[in-house]
């Protein structure tokens, strides 16, 4: 089965040149790769079954499910729903690697459950991370 990886990120340019990281460094045709650009698109897949999450920080506009009371407003809180859903038993644990700007971000990512992080600005620890995880 291939490793299924979830990319949280909204700035499409940021997004392809991860991609083309991947395809250099990566076996990305033994992967499963999906794009959320959004938290509302982010939302719609939180509760399938991924390998890997690449987690963003800032996903633009934020966003409130239905039937919730609360609004989603960062990736942060992607990740805490994403870990209340592990827990409540309703899907396995995700490898979750928080990526931004600044290591402030990173930090509260990682506060909210994300098992690493990485600047965005080190996209090639980033994909050493990933093939590590896919071993």
């Amino acid at each position: 089965m291939k490793p299924k990886v979830l990319i949280l990120e909204d700035q499409v340019p940021i997004y392809e040149l991860l991609m083309r990281v991947f395809q250099n460094t990566l076996p990305v045709t033994e992967m499963e790769f999906t794009h959320a650009s959004s938290i509302e698109a982010a939302c719609g897949e939180l509760s399938k079954p991924w390998d890997i999450i690449l987690a963003d920080y800032a996903l633009g506009a934020s966003f409130r499910p239905e039937g919730s009371d609360k609004d989603l407003r960062t990736g942060a809180d992607l990740v805490k729903a994403r870990r209340t859903l592990e827990k409540e038993g309703k899907i396995k644990p995700a490898y979750i690697i928080g990526m931004a700007p600044s290591a402030a971000a990173n930090t509260l990512l990682v506060s909210m459950g994300a098992n690493s992080k990485v600047l965005k600005v080190q996209m090639m620890d980033l994909s050493s991370m990933v093939a590590e995880r896919i071993k």
